[in-house]
């Protein structure tokens, strides 16, 4: 009885020194729904990169079946302070949603890379990539242009079950986007299809490097942007 006491007494300490860690680097929590959310919506803050900042309004995802694109408007940041091990402590853990581990990074379930330009970060999770011609032009038809009528499911593959959402993870927050917030995009003249994409040349050949890499952990897709508290260059 003593020992359960002493591990309670240790679990609201930590609750608490969590929570005053939280509330000095950011916004109360509004709800428990939606615990470790701050104030700030993604769209209004900067993303730090290794060499410079960006504001990102957009992220295109290119599968080899389609297209998928979500804004950042509606999307709010999660404490990075709430990322850790505390969710895994006996009784202290349930007071804890749900986070990315270091093991969800790892080289074994990469299934992409992620690029940047100006506002929008394009992930490319197509293994192998074609060799059809690919020029801006295009990256920009998918990530301005007027979603199709027909909208598949946010899918890796159109045979597969559709994704539970997609996580950014960076040194200073991380943010989820459900997979509700994604419209289906195809290039001019072409419909989301099987492999309808897959003869694109990888988006590598327009870009100076990546700035993140794309892992796949129990149907969510987590994108690493660097540099992160989970995994560093």
């Amino acid at each position: 009885m003593r020992l359960r006491n002493v591990a309670w007494a240790i679990g609201v300490l930590l609750i608490l020194l969590a929570n005053a860690s939280a509330d000095s680097n950011g916004p109360a929590e509004r709800s428990p729904a939606d615990r470790a959310l701050e104030a700030e919506r993604v769209d209004q803050i900067p993303l730090s990169m290794a060499d410079h900042n960006a504001i990102v309004t957009r992220i295109l995802v290119i599968t080899k079946d389609c297209a998928f694109r979500s804004n950042t408007r509606d999307i709010r940041r999660r404490n990075v302070n709430r990322l850790g091990f505390l969710q895994d402590l006996p009784y202290v853990g349930a007071a804890f949603g749900p986070t990315p581990r270091q093991k969800d990074f790892s080289p074994a379930n990469q299934i992409g890379l992620v690029y940047l330009n100006e506002a929008t970060l394009y992930v490319d999770l197509r293994p192998l990539g074609g060799t059809a011609a690919i020029d801006r032009a295009q990256l920009t038809a998918l990530a301005e242009g007027p979603a199709g009528t027909a909208s598949p499911p946010f899918a890796l593959d159109s045979s597969m079950p559709p994704l539970s959402g997609l996580s950014v993870v960076n040194r200073d927050f991380q943010f989820l986007i459900p997979p509700a917030y994604f419209s289906a995009m195809s290039l001019p003249g072409k419909v989301c299809a099987k492999d309808a994409l897959a003869d694109l040349a990888p988006l590598g050949t327009l870009f100076d490097k990546p700035v993140g890499t794309v892992h796949l952990t129990n149907g969510l897709v987590n994108l690493l942007i660097r540099p992160s508290i989970l995994a560093t260059d």
